[in-house]
């Protein structure tokens, strides 16, 4: 038993350490493009309900800028390409 609650125990602490996503956002519309002039990867904004998500190369970021759709600025005050 305590063979087992040991390792379960580490898996679950690192849980606590990584971010909490929420969804922020369930219905929106999104528009994709490339430009391969970007300094980024990828970045995401919005216009009323239409997420506009612009990618250095496609579908590279695409997850990370849907996720920014979804749930907001959820790396605020840290540039990341988690996810990418």
């Amino acid at each position: 038993m305590v063979r087992l609650i040991i390792p379960l125990s580490i898996v679950l602490s690192g849980c606590v350490a990584i971010d909490n996503p929420k969804i922020g956002r369930k219905t929106f519309s999104v528009v994709v493009e490339e430009d391969s002039t970007m300094t980024t990867l990828g970045r995401q904004w919005y216009v009323s309900d239409i997420c506009f998500i612009k990618l250095k190369e496609y579908p590279i970021c695409l997850q990370h800028e849907i996720r920014h759709c979804i749930e907001g600025n959820w790396h605020k005050g840290r540039e990341t390409d988690e996810d990418c």
